[in-house]
């Protein structure tokens, strides 16, 4: 399940809005089913999650940031499942988690699986991460079944990056999602705010019913001031 250590933090699993705990060094390694409701989860710098082959991470109003540099995110392996929706316990309220000062909010491999609602991503380098690939020609298959209630937006200096880190951000979130070579994303109701770019999409498609995109014309990266950067 783990790879190296995953420790409760030491103030008595508790904090100020009741949110349970966990500090994680190095990498975590999700190969069974794990969900997590209203946990704050720091991560070291150049920490990972990776959700690997048939395992399945649940997280329902959770808080996963980092202590003293930039860590790498979560990933998502071919054949390995992500949920993340409002924490569960009160209907009457939305808890949305939230993905902070990671190189890649979500890195997601081909054949991976996705459903992402009621989750924010603040001062990543990029919030979802979805290609990569090494030819143009061949198409990222990914079943995203829902990504919809998300919002991205940064602020500030970002944390300094970790070692070996070879992507370069430089205090405002290069985009909120990129996309190489997927053959369709559905997007509801989210939001890109105070960024470079909202959406790069390169031989990708995508339906968007609803999306709000304020202030991206920061002139951090070579690439910037588009709500949808598509080629």
């Amino acid at each position: 399940l783990m790879k190296q250590n995953l420790i409760p933090n030491p103030n008595n699993g508790q904090s100020n809005d009741s949110r349970k705990q966990l500090s994680l060094n190095g990498e975590l390694i999700i190969d069974t089913t794990v969900f997590l409701n209203n946990f704050e989860v720091t991560m070291t710098a150049g920490s990972k999650i990776t959700v690997a082959e048939n395992g399945h991470l649940g997280l329902w109003g959770c808080n996963l940031n980092t202590c003293g540099g930039m860590w790498k995110g979560i990933q998502v392996e071919e054949g390995g499942t992500l949920y993340m929706h409002k924490e569960y316990t009160n209907p009457s309220v939305t808890f949305y988690n939230t993905i902070e000062d990671a190189e890649f909010g979500i890195n997601a491999m081909p054949n991976s699986n996705l459903s992402l609602d009621y989750t924010r991503f603040f001062n990543n380098y990029i919030g979802i991460n979805i290609g990569f690939l090494p030819s143009d020609n061949e198409l990222f298959n990914i079943n995203l079944s829902r990504a919809q209630n998300l919002e991205f937006y940064s602020k500030g200096v970002f944390e300094p990056k970790y070692n070996g880190q070879t992507t370069a951000p430089n205090n405002r979130s290069y985009c909120g999602i990129n996309l190489v070579n997927v053959p369709l994303v559905n997007l509801g109701g989210c939001t890109f705010k105070d960024m470079s770019n909202g959406i790069i999409a390169k031989n990708s498609s995508l339906n968007i019913n609803g999306g709000t995109f304020i202030n991206l014309n920061y002139k951090n990266y070579d690439i910037y001031g588009n709500g949808i950067f598509a080629t």
